[in-house]
């Protein structure tokens, strides 16, 4: 009786034995919960794949620069960029002063150069009762060429001369000639204007891409109104 009773039970643990899973058949999916997938491996410098992580990305403690940002947003004590356009125009195709300063911005939006791209400017150029010296912040800090030789320490000391002729284009270029301005040094109206800028007959006041004063701003005789000539453009 008691052989009986052993052979039942080991027949019983045989049974249970064969009747539980091999670890090694487990199949995925049957029974068994997945495995958790695992976060994309990071390197130091790569960008952070969460929805607020990573440079520039919302959140972000270092938030990229915003691209074409302006520099000098007209704060007195910003280092100016100056150039001469290098296109030139009959008197009537300034037209006037919004038309010098639309010039002025539109080279310098085609500009890919970094002291130009992006940036906002304003013509040196007298009429209407409009002038450098009313329209411009009178800034502290250098005004420089394209390629960053400074031109004068600040808006007072451009009376004085300057101290390098402005004959660099917005794409660093050089360019030089008669520039358009019926303006003196001090950023004051001087001479004549043809008739605003719109005018094809008649004279106007231009400067000459020199250093000296009064010449770089305005020669003491007006010029033919058909003269082709630059516009000098001054960052804001």
């Amino acid at each position: 009786m008691r052989d009986r009773r052993a052979l039942v039970v080991v027949t019983l643990l045989l049974v249970a034995a064969c009747a539980a899973p091999n670890e090694d058949e487990i199949v995925a999916g049957e029974g068994v919960l997945p495995e958790a997938a695992e976060a994309p491996e990071t390197t130091p410098g790569s960008p952070d794949p969460s929805p607020n992580g990573g440079s520039g990305a919302p959140g972000s403690s270092n938030p990229s620069p915003t691209p074409g940002a302006d520099p000098c947003p007209g704060a007195a004590g910003c280092i100016r960029t100056v150039f001469v356009t290098s296109a030139t125009y009959r008197a009537f195709e300034v037209e006037g002063i919004d038309g010098a300063d639309a010039k002025c911005n539109a080279l310098a939006a085609k500009s890919t150069h970094p002291k130009v791209a992006g940036r906002k400017f304003v013509a040196w150029i007298s009429g209407d009762q409009k002038t450098p010296s009313s329209r411009f912040v009178h800034g502290t800090a250098d005004y420089v060429l394209v390629d960053g030789r400074r031109i004068a320490k600040s808006f007072e000391a451009l009376r004085d001369g300057l101290e390098e002729a402005i004959t660099l284009d917005e794409n660093g270029v050089a360019a030089s000639g008669y520039v358009w301005s019926a303006t003196s040094p001090n950023g004051r109206s001087y001479g004549v204007d043809c008739f605003g800028w719109t005018g094809g007959m008649g004279a106007g006041h231009a400067g000459r891409t020199v250093k000296s004063a009064p010449d770089w701003s305005s020669t003491y005789g007006p010029t033919s109104c058909s003269t082709r000539a630059r516009i000098y453009c001054f960052e804001r």
